[in-house]
């Protein structure tokens, strides 16, 4: 059914929101909760002219802790790209079940995932001829920025990085698209030239902690080929990002 008086707002919390949300309400989930960072957009939005729906999925980051869990916790957790892959299919499925016009808001993880969606909307499995039902995406610390994307009042002087995916995306069509992050954020905003940071991303992003032996394995393979000083770099710096 078309929704004529209100877009649909789809918001995709950053990894371990979900998490901490959770452990704050161990008795049950309110009905259509508002989390995480984006909460602070979301509830300052006129619901006359906006219908706001939270993506549920598991937004986790492998073995990983986060969200106040200890370190054990992060046992048989998702990888960060088996999330990010149940993430995009969510939010594709809520797509094709909506027949009015949206937007998506992505943060961290969930900037990733509004960025995939994003690139589909435009020349992939979810463009529809003449459909202008997307009419913007915004996505806040996304690995998918393309180089020099900043706000639109500027700061491009101080967002001259991109993406640590290295798979940028350039190509909005015509979705009133924002890419943005902190100056300092490497996630989004890195020189990728002549180092190893993308090779880091697709190390890293392929863990779980399920089988030791397979984990300890991986991680020398980083080691052979070069890339365990970045990996390290890298983790670590996430580790200290809110996300």
């Amino acid at each position: 059914m078309t929704n004529t008086t209100r877009h649909k707002l789809f918001v995709v919390p950053g990894t371990w929101e979900a998490v901490a949300f959770g452990r704050k309400h161990l008795d049950g989930i309110p009905d259509k909760p508002e989390y995480g960072m984006l909460s602070g957009i979301t509830r300052r939005l006129d619901r006359s002219h906006f219908e706001i729906e939270y993506i549920n999925y598991p937004g986790t980051f492998g073995p990983v802790a986060g969200g106040g869990q200890g370190p054990l916790d992060a046992v048989n957790y998702p990888s960060y790209r088996q999330s990010l892959v149940a993430g995009v299919d969510v939010l594709s499925k809520r797509i094709r079940e909506w027949e009015g016009t949206f937007g998506l808001l992505g943060y961290s993880q969930g900037g990733a995932v509004v960025s995939q969606v994003g690139a589909q909307l435009v020349s992939g499995a979810l463009a529809r001829p003449a459909d202008q039902r997307c009419l913007w995406v915004h996505a806040i610390a996304s690995p998918h920025r393309a180089r020099g994307r900043a706000f639109h009042l500027g700061n491009s002087g101080q967002l001259a990085g991109e993406g640590v995916s290295g798979k940028n995306i350039a190509n909005t069509g015509t979705i009133d698209w924002y890419d943005y992050c902190l100056p300092g954020d490497v996630y989004g905003n890195v020189d990728l030239r002549g180092t190893y940071a993308t090779l880091a991303y697709e190390a890293v992003i392929d863990l779980q902690l399920m089988d030791p032996l397979d984990y300890a394995r991986r991680l020398l393979e980083m080691v052979q080929f070069g890339g365990a000083a970045q990996v390290q770099i890298t983790v670590t710096a996430w580790r200290r990002c809110p996300r």
